[in-house]
């Protein structure tokens, strides 16, 4: 998007697996050594705020976009300190302020201090935007609510029919958490499999080791040896996994943004269950796209799940369809392009701090 507009884009991360493939899109990679995503140690921090600023002064930014804590808290503050625009976007809360006591009272502190020097702080959903206004913590920045990241409804299209059969077909897409429900979705196909319901569970995605609230492997292959649920592993294209189910089926109580496999399965036409929950609620409209459910409440994610599997195939693909239409009108790349368009030339066009 922004290098046709003629912008060079650099991206600036701790390199891993999929680093060597930016260069393939023509972007620039520059690694970032310091950023530690789950760290505590101040003197660390203090050390990745002069990463940053080393980094800043070698590539000369016109503007930084940062994305997660402490790149929307240390990126944010070494560019103010050179004068260069930012703009930080919330992705959502983050299990610093999720887990809450003094670890949130530090990250909001953290927040404070940083985001009043940005030239503007996005959100992805309205619930996150009036928990950081209503704490104030954004101080006298310019602050927007951006409907997603967007998504390719061309490269997300069915080009299957919606599958027939008997067994109903579930499926979970995603990091492999307990705060994402993983573990709900689990019990939830053991007790309608009790019931005598013709159900099938399948989980794809990877385990974040680093996160406090990771499945481990042994886990997940428990559930494979009691024949509860089939893991598929971790995939780059998701597409051939979702032609394939019935519904998405996503019991989060993490703090969402606005979750990228919901926004998949209906712009594959592929109804969702999901919590009526942050970010969550924003894409699945209930009795419409799909069906919402009580967080941390697995009765009634049985429930939903039991009257998704009770519906006649009709009913599926018309709730499918419905999702794919609220995808297209509010959540496609080109409309959210464009507004990211927008925004950037008006920050660019206003004084630097």
């Amino acid at each position: 998007m922004l290098q046709k507009l003629g912008a060079e884009v650099i991206v600036i991360a701790p390199p891993d697996d999929y680093s060597v493939r930016f260069s393939s899109f023509g972007i620039r990679f520059v690694p970032l050594y310091r950023l530690k995503a789950k760290g505590t140690n101040p003197l660390a921090d203090f050390r990745l705020y002069q990463e940053f600023i080393a980094v800043f002064k070698r590539i000369e930014p016109h503007l930084l976009i940062s994305y997660t804590i402490k790149p929307n808290i240390y990126g944010i503050l070494a560019a103010r300190s050179l004068h260069i625009r930012s703009i930080a976007v919330i992705t959502g809360l983050g299990y610093g302020i999720a887990k809450g006591g003094i670890m949130r009272a530090m990250v909001e502190r953290l927040y404070r201090f940083s985001l009043r020097h940005a030239s503007s702080v996005w959100f992805l959903n309205k619930d996150d935007h009036a928990y950081f206004t209503d704490r104030r913590m954004l101080g006298l920045a310019a602050s927007k609510v951006i409907p997603g990241e967007g998504i390719s409804v061309e490269h997300f299209k069915r080009k299957v029919a919606y599958p027939d059969g008997e067994t109903t077909k579930f499926i979970y897409s995603g990091r492999l958490l307990y705060d994402k429900g993983v573990a709900d979705f689990v019990e939830a196909i053991r007790v309608l499999r009790k019931e005598g319901l013709a159900v099938e569970g399948v989980l794809l995605g990877f385990t974040d080791t680093l996160n406090p609230s990771a499945i481990s492997s042994d886990t997940v292959e428990a559930w494979e040896r009691e024949g509860v649920i089939r893991y598929l592993g971790k995939t780059s294209d998701v597409r051939p996994f979702i032609e394939q189910i019935h519904c998405m089926v996503f019991p989060s109580y993490y703090s969402e943004g606005i979750p990228r496999c919901l926004l998949e399965a209906a712009s594959m036409e592929v109804p969702a269950i999901t919590t009526d929950h942050v970010g969550c609620r924003e894409v699945v409209i209930d009795n419409t796209t799909g069906f919402l459910t009580t967080p941390k409440d697995i009765a009634s994610l049985v429930a939903g799940m039991r009257r998704f599997a009770q519906l006649p195939t009709e009913e599926r693909v018309s709730m499918g369809k419905a999702a794919r239409d609220r995808v297209v009108q509010h959540y496609r790349d080109q409309f959210i392009h464009a507004i990211y368009v927008q925004q950037i030339n008006e920050i660019l066009q206003s004084p630097a701090q």
